[in-house]
């Protein structure tokens, strides 16, 4: 994973970035609240692999908000999100093999 999100990190950002690879960002144990991603774009078809290649997060995000982003050719979509509240608005989802997002109801967290 490029990023580890570590143990209840809070108010984090992921925007306005081009994404390209395999994983994206892991975060086990424990919440983390007040985090933004928006105007990313998430493309699975990584060079040497094809499309579906690519995974997004996975991780417990309570109070996210996930906007204006195109996921497209990856996986799992944007990926597996455990969320407590929070919104997901104005996406583009395009062409991903086995979902847009898995949401999972904040059991994990």
């Amino acid at each position: 994973y490029l990023l580890y999100m570590g143990h209840a990190m809070d108010g984090g950002r992921i925007a306005d970035n081009y994404i390209n690879g395999d994983s994206l960002a892991f975060g086990p144990f424990g919440d983390r609240t007040g985090w933004v991603i928006e105007g990313n774009v998430f493309d699975g078809d990584v060079p040497g692999y094809g499309p579906h290649f690519g995974y997004g997060i996975n991780a417990n995000l309570g109070d996210v908000v996930i906007r204006d982003n195109v996921i497209r050719d990856m996986y799992v979509g944007l990926g597996q999100i455990s969320v407590v509240n929070g919104e997901i608005t104005n996406n583009r989802f395009e062409n991903n093999q086995y979902a847009a997002v898995q949401l999972w109801g904040g059991e994990y967290g």
